[in-house]
């Protein structure tokens, strides 16, 4: 019982988290939901035995009076469903919308490191989408539970004031009730954690395929790869078929003992009818009353489970939040920007540490395959270091957001990601209204001024798209500039001069280059082999290094 509640006050910090502007309308369909409930186990018993003890006495005006006012809260009940069914439930699929932007949105906010590494893409994609299914849904349910639990102390009050039979039948259905939702919850509960694990490999699975599967149809793995799929999705719907087996079980074992104890208790009223201790009034009442609480334990098990496996997937997505990493302070000291301290990712790099001061302009060569570009996309903060780490102007990229991010670093990827607009466009593309004045000035420095009006960036050459990845670039002027080839697929005279252009538009400049020509605009040179940094050097001192003429030979 504590772990349920700690469950629900857990949904309640996260629906405040996710989907405050609907809590209001959460507690009127709450409100709502509860009043149907109470119509349906305690009105209509109420005035069914009201409706007998008036044909019972043959007092036409009780009758009269019981019919008008239960034809009255019909009315009312009909409404309420309407309201509930139609306009509430509506209310619930906006919160469910609402909680899953601000999840994605708070995310890309958190203090989270390698979480890349722990969680997959398809992982956090369901426990988003399963957490923020649940969240608007377990409060009705909690009302269903205690409106429950009041209308079986009523039925019993009612019982108790009948006859001690009908009393001791419903209390033993009321034990029964309770000791299954108690089994049954718990079994749900346990195949539901392991389903949902299925449902992260199955969508993962799923997103593996669907973005890989030209390569997996040259390489013949296609077909490998959906058994794998079917494997793991055929294993989920058997969980699912357990969780619903245990409460057909569940259900089956309440009819058959609320039958037998139905069957005992028309035994005993007729044996108390003939002695002439009840009457035909009182037998009627009975039945409707233990009908009523029979409908109410066999359903008692029902929120309850359901409670307790939706709270499996509030807990996952809470466990993403709480996902972090701790930063050490003042790593850097006062005249570096960037230090990363024995960084490991993967079989790619092994105990990389490097420091980086303000105003260097660094060159990063080596063979290909040997983890430059993936060390850049560790230093932007696009992947998370497995061990040890990244830290920027005192803090990791993984602990900043996607603002803060790019305020401190500008990226240029190798290769060049433009949309169907125009080229002007794509250039301005994330950057703010100061840097906008700069526009000119930085297609004149890419190269890229006798195309800047072009409509559709789509189709340009890939030296021209280059260029425009470049200027893109440079446009967002932040203390820290990571280019990856960028003078891939330019002439050696043009790539020499955007080289100096880009050396020039920020203060602390990291390049990947595959042209030893150009080494001499830098100030120092890392040299990487095989995941490792094998040597850190100026140009002039670096070129007597084996590993660089070995790298030579291969880019000659």
């Amino acid at each position: 019982m504590r772990k349920l509640f700690k469950g629900i006050s857990l949904t309640w910090s996260m629906l405040k988290k996710l989907a405050k502007p609907h809590r209001k309308m959460l507690g009127v369909q709450t409100l709502v939901y509860s009043l149907i409930l109470c119509y349906n186990v305690v009105i209509v018993p109420l005035i069914i035995s009201r409706v007998y003890q008036a044909l019972e006495m043959q007092d036409a005006k009780e009758l009269y009076i019981t019919c008008i006012v239960g034809s009255l809260l019909i009315l009312v009940s009909f409404i309420l469903c309407y309201l509930n069914n139609v306009y509430l439930d509506l209310n619930s699929f906006r919160i469910s919308l609402t909680a899953a932007k601000n999840a994605c949105l708070s995310l890309f906010s958190l203090n989270y490191d390698k979480m890349n590494v722990d969680y997959t893409e398809g992982e956090i994609q369901n426990r988003i989408s399963a957490g923020v299914d649940q969240i608007a849904g377990v409060f009705p349910l909690l009302v269903s539970v205690f409106t429950n639990m009041i209308s079986i102390m009523i039925l019993l009050m009612m019982a108790g004031e009948i006859s001690l039979v009908l009393l001791c039948m419903s209390v033993l259905v009321t034990c029964a009730g309770y000791l299954v939702s108690k089994y049954e919850s718990k079994c749900k509960e346990k195949y539901e954690k392991i389903r949902q694990s299925q449902n992260d490999k199955m969508a993962d699975s799923l997103y593996y395929v669907i973005h890989r599967i030209s390569f997996s149809k040259m390489y013949e793995a296609a077909d490998k790869s959906w058994k794998e799929y079917q494997e793991i999705r055929e294993t989920a719907w058997k969980l699912q078929w357990k969780q619903e087996r245990t409460g057909l079980y569940s259900q089956a074992c309440m009819d058959m003992l609320t039958s037998v104890l139905h069957g005992f208790l028309g035994w005993s009223l007729f044996g108390y009818y003939q002695r002439g201790k009840v009457d035909s009034e009182n037998i009627a009442s009975s039945f409707t009353i233990f009908d009523q609480l029979k409908s109410v334990t066999v359903n008692f098990s029902f929120p309850i489970s359901v409670m307790r496996t939706s709270m499996v997937s509030v807990r996952r997505l809470d466990e993403l939040f709480g996902y972090a990493c701790p930063v050490e302070k003042n790593i850097c000291k006062q005249d570096e920007l960037l230090r990363v301290n024995q960084v490991c990712y993967r079989n790619i790099l092994e105990n990389i540490s490097v420091s980086i001061r303000q105003g260097e302009k660094v060159a990063i060569i080596g063979k290909s395959g040997c983890g430059k570009s993936t060390l850049l996309r560790l230093i932007s903060g696009m992947y998370h270091p497995e061990s040890g780490q990244i830290v920027i102007g005192n803090k990791e990229p993984g602990s900043m957001n996607n603002n803060c991010l790019r305020k401190w670093v500008t990226y240029m990827p190798s290769t060049s990601y433009l949309y169907s607009k125009s080229v002007k466009e794509n250039i301005l593309m994330g950057t703010t209204q100061e840097n906008v004045r700069e526009l000119d000035e930085v297609c004149r420095r890419a190269d890229i001024w006798e195309i800047e009006e072009e409509n559709d960036a789509l189709s340009l050459s890939g030296g021209q798209a280059q260029r425009v990845n470049i200027a893109r670039g440079m446009l967002n002027k932040a203390p820290l500039l990571l280019a990856d080839e960028p003078d891939a697929g330019l002439p050696l005279a043009q790539g020499e001069i955007i080289m100096k252009n880009i050396l020039s538009s920020s203060d602390t400049v990291i390049v990947i280059t595959h042209h030893y020509q150009y080494l001499d605009l830098f100030t120092r040179v890392l040299l990487i082999e095989d995941g490792k940094l094998i040597a850190d050097n100026a140009p002039e001192q670096i070129k007597s290094h084996p590993g660089y003429i070995s790298w030579r030979g291969e880019v000659d």
